[in-house]
């Protein structure tokens, strides 16, 4: 049974898991990974939001085959579809807003540097995410990372939100040298 359940959390079969649940499939298998991460990097909104109903998933189990990514971390990498009601249901549960990777990464991170829409990043930080969390040993803040990928619009929503553009990284880098280093003159402009 607990084959078919995690095929269908992958797949989004909604009306699967919830057949699966009731028959007494387990929603917080200690697999890796987990049917509530799973779920979040399907993409599968109404998946979590079941999951999440069941009160019985561990919204804090880190993935450990792949960096310790949590079920919020994976909305905020690979963005798309359901990614803000993905974050919501998830924090709404208690996720941690801050909660980091093994390389101390941050959903906000993660989204400024990846695929996660300005849309989020907007949502992260009014939820309480902080624009000058940084990231372990080598001190880059979410601008750091949006300025090196050249991303207007996430540097905007970063500075609109209070990021210091002044901040430098472990080795003594602003968000504007990022952006030089990487031939994204326009980022580097406007820091």
């Amino acid at each position: 049974m607990q084959n078919d359940f995690v095929g269908a959390v992958s797949s989004g079969n909604e009306q699967a898991v919830e057949e699966l649940l009731l028959q007494g499939a387990d929603p917080d298998l200690p697999e890796n990974p987990t049917p509530l991460w799973l779920a979040a990097i399907g993409k599968h909104a109404a998946i979590v939001k079941i999951l999440l109903k069941t009160r019985r998933v561990n919204v804090e189990a880190e993935n450990k085959s792949n960096h310790g990514e949590r079920a919020i971390h994976e909305p905020c990498i690979w963005g798309g579809r359901d990614e803000i009601q993905i974050v919501e249901a998830l924090l709404d549960a208690h996720a941690n807003i801050e909660g980091t990777t093994i390389g101390a990464w941050t959903p906000l991170h993660q989204a400024a540097r990846f695929h996660g829409s300005e849309e989020l990043m907007r949502f992260l930080i009014q939820r309480g995410a902080d624009v000058e969390a940084v990231i372990g040993r080598c001190l880059s803040t979410p601008l750091h990372l949006a300025a090196e990928v050249g991303n207007i619009g996430k540097i905007k929503v970063l500075l609109k939100a209070g990021a210091r553009p002044d901040i430098e990284d472990v080795d003594g880098r602003t968000p504007k040298v990022r952006a030089e280093e990487n031939n994204h003159a326009e980022a580097a402009n406007l820091l």
